[in-house]
């Protein structure tokens, strides 16, 4: 058996393609997409969800172009950009906090709030990751590093304020030093993040979910940094104490722990990319509906939108419909509420 890996042209991969009846719209277009991605990105990554294997053999479904493997690997480079520009925005927001209630709490020198007594210790599964590792690994940040401004904070002022030096430290790292904060920082840290549904009651069950939130945000932003496949992924964090029967596991969970932040930019940015991620595949390829849900964890229903002229109070399936000028668009019950009627000459296959 021939386990070498030989190199093939990009006409070679269509045609290799092609025997497996796979069909394509345009194969000029094509060959410029695999020459720009990579054969390996696109169709290694996103092939099983089309092809049938039978014995040691593998064709592609019937109707199955290579501009629909495409356009799955485009949803999900469009999920994995929000979903690390929602991780970003999070990652400020907490190195804010963190670092406003360290200053109160220990002051703004770094030999003496990250001196060890300030943090609990606490076994932890990998000991690459235990708190005077972890507190080492942030003072010689403070100590070495000759990134700006920690370096003009060492060598003019003789400190690093923390909001200063956790700008220097990864996401990974700050996750982990929030983990060994003792009950007085971890309730601030607690109360900042999500606003008044904290009670005394309830705040020790949100200290497991924060910690689990933080992870499986690490886990998700990690995996969009690398470039990994990610519509379909499954973090190996569990979210204890709030998890929702309705709530899947994937991308919805994603959504819904960041949806209890009082902080909903990180939120509101990745619900947003997911629609319109969501809409341009499935209105491209309305049969992948069930496929894309299985997937995703998500349930999809079709929403017919139209666009309204607050003039005429009619809407419309043609934004430019005999040159009227629409410039809002809404879901089609939305604007039956609102009173506008149907254009009689472009809804006619709505109606």
């Amino acid at each position: 058996m021939d386990n070498m890996y030989h190199y093939t042209t990009t006409e070679q991969q269509i045609q290799k393609l092609k025997s497996q009846l796979l069909t394509f719209e345009n194969e000029k277009i094509a060959a410029q997409i695999l020459q720009t991605y990579g054969y390996y990105n696109i169709i290694n990554g996103y092939r099983n969800p089309y092809i049938i294997r039978e014995y040691d053999t593998k064709k592609y479904c019937p109707d199955v172009t290579f501009e629909q493997i495409f356009s799955l690997f485009m949803l999900d480079h469009e999920i994995r950009n929000a979903i690390l520009l929602s991780m970003i925005d999070l990652e400020e927001h907490l190195r804010a906090i963190v670092a406003d209630i360290i200053a109160e709490d220990f002051g703004s020198d770094y030999k003496k709030y990250l001196a060890k007594d300030n943090y609990r210790d606490r076994a932890v599964s990998n000991p690459r990751f235990r708190r005077n590792l972890i507190l080492e690994g942030i003072r010689k940040t403070a100590e070495c590093s000759n990134t700006q401004p920690i370096k003009y904070y060492r060598e003019q002022h003789g400190i690093i304020p923390p909001w200063i030096l956790l700008k220097g430290i990864n996401f990974g790292t700050l996750v982990n030093y929030i983990r060994f904060f003792k009950s007085p920082q971890r309730n601030k840290l607690i109360k900042k993040l999500y606003g008044d549904v904290i009670t005394d009651e309830n705040i020790d069950e949100y200290k497991d979910f924060l910690s689990d939130t933080l992870f499986t945000c690490l886990e998700y932003r990690n995996l969009a940094a690398h470039g990994g496949r990610i519509y379909n992924y499954i973090p190996n964090t569990n979210i204890r104490y709030f998890n929702d029967s309705d709530t899947k596991k994937g991308l919805p969970q994603l959504l819904y722990i960041l949806s209890q932040f009082k902080y909903q930019r990180p939120h509101s940015t990745l619900d947003s990319a997911l629609i319109d991620a969501l809409n341009n595949y499935c209105s491209a390829y309305p049969n992948d509906l069930k496929r894309i849900e299985a997937s995703t964890g998500f349930t999809l229903y079709k929403e017919i939108q139209v666009w309204i002229n607050p003039n005429s109070k009619k809407y419309h399936a043609d934004q430019h419909c005999s040159g009227t000028q629409c410039t809002m668009r809404l879901e089609i019950n939305m604007a039956k509420k609102l009173g506008y009627n149907a254009c009689q000459r472009c809804c006619k296959k709505l109606l």
